[in-house]
């Protein structure tokens, strides 16, 4: 498990890469990203909003295991964020808007092809953030079992 898993859409296979350092640091990077970009749309409405992103920033809260890490991880658009990292490993072509289009066209093989990838994913972010290793392998192993039974079901 870990990659690479296919994903057959619109007549192209996309074949997602294994997580590594480099996902997981463009998810950082999209995450810094995002925080600016609002930051700027709400900084004439809520003055200060600059400066509060930009010292999240600087304390580095969007690395893997930071607090804006953790709460964008956790959502929908996290799961939209690792679909694109991993896709863009070997087509580096693949947007972002492209893996929300993916995701809303054949949600089944998207979610599949993202359990696939988890274990190592969450591996990945587990050394990023300094994780406990236990805790890493803990959840490592139930994502492979999880991973395990959507395999069987689908058969």
């Amino acid at each position: 498990m870990g990659g690479p898993w296919p994903i057959e859409w619109k007549g192209k296979t996309y074949q997602m890469g294994r997580p590594n350092p480099a996902a997981i640091e463009a998810i950082e990077n999209e995450i810094a990203r995002d925080a600016w970009d609002e930051a700027n749309t709400l900084e004439s409405f809520a003055p200060g909003a600059l400066a509060d992103v930009r010292d999240k920033l600087l304390t580095r809260q969007h690395r893997a295991g930071g607090p804006l890490f953790n709460a964008t991880f956790r959502t929908s658009q996290g799961g939209l964020l690792q679909l694109w990292s991993l896709v863009r490993l070997h087509h580096p072509e693949f947007t972002r808007a492209e893996a929300a289009a993916m995701n809303q066209d054949i949600p089944d093989q998207v979610e599949l092809a993202l359990i696939m990838a988890n274990p190592g994913f969450f591996e990945q972010v587990g050394v990023r953030s300094k994780m406990p290793h236990a805790r890493q392998e803990t959840k490592a192993a139930e994502l492979r079992e999880r991973a395990g039974k959507l395999v069987e079901q689908r058969n």
